[in-house]
């Protein structure tokens, strides 16, 4: 059977079921429930797009490809969309639109006039993955961290770490020891389940351990990630006895 799909139009209403060349169709039509129509209209779009760029692209999810086609200075829905296709991501123009607007409600973008467009800027950076919080990490306790980092993730997932994965932890140089055809595989399965798609079949275990500095990269990540590094004595007072 083929597979359901969304058709969003310009006005906004109640959703109507209707069936397309035998497809299963959900059909937005203009009616008279406005303004509800419009923010379900929003927060579906939302969900779908992001489903559906999360397969488009190997290292990154579509809020960070976003954030970084944006800039700081913003761009239109036009200069946006064009930006994305050269990056091989082609959707219609509708549904970066809707997009947009989620991302603005939730208060990741903000959206400003300049007639006749509407420019959408970041309003505030994203929080690191948890691949560049690894990384960060790693490197405040040894600077050649590389081989930390691959040790690190390997161990909080359980299961090899492709070389795309290392590179948005700042890796870039060949470290570790190549998995298995069936661990590959099985690892690629469990990537795919989770919306990504990866185009590297290098993934690795790493060559050395470091089992006494896991406990460090965790603490450097919790103090970072809870901005709570304020509270930690950083170093031991002497009392001193006066006799």
């Amino acid at each position: 059977m083929p597979l359901p799909y969304i058709s969003i139009f310009g006005g906004a209403g109640p959703i109507r079921p209707s069936s397309q060349a035998g497809e299963q169709t959900l059909r937005f039509d203009a009616g008279q429930d406005g303004a509800l129509g419009n923010r379900f209209c929003i927060a579906l779009s939302y969900q779908i797009c992001y489903q559906l760029f999360a397969m488009y692209n190997v290292d990154k999810d579509f809020n960070r490809i976003v954030i970084d086609s944006l800039g700081k200075d913003g761009k239109s829905i036009s200069a946006l969309t064009k930006d994305l296709e050269e990056r091989g991501i082609k959707q219609h123009r509708l549904i970066v639109t809707g997009y947009l607007r989620a991302l603005t409600d939730m208060n990741i973008l903000k959206e400003r006039e300049v007639p006749p467009s509407k420019i959408y800027q970041p309003s505030k950076a994203l929080p690191d993955s948890i691949y560049e919080s690894v990384g960060k990490a790693c490197r405040k306790i040894d600077p050649d961290a590389d081989e930390l980092i691959l040790y690190t993730l390997s161990r909080l997932f359980k299961r090899p770490i492709f070389d795309t994965e290392l590179k948005l932890a700042g890796v870039n140089r060949p470290i570790g020891r190549s998995a298995s055809d069936n661990e590959t595989k099985e690892c690629k399965r469990i990537m795919a389940r989770a919306g990504n798609v990866l185009t590297s079949s290098n993934a690795l275990h790493p060559s050395r351990e470091f089992p006494d500095k896991m406990s460090e990269v965790l603490t450097e990540m919790v103090l970072d990630i809870k901005d709570c590094r304020y509270a930690v004595m950083e170093t031991r007072q002497t009392k001193l006895s006066l006799e």
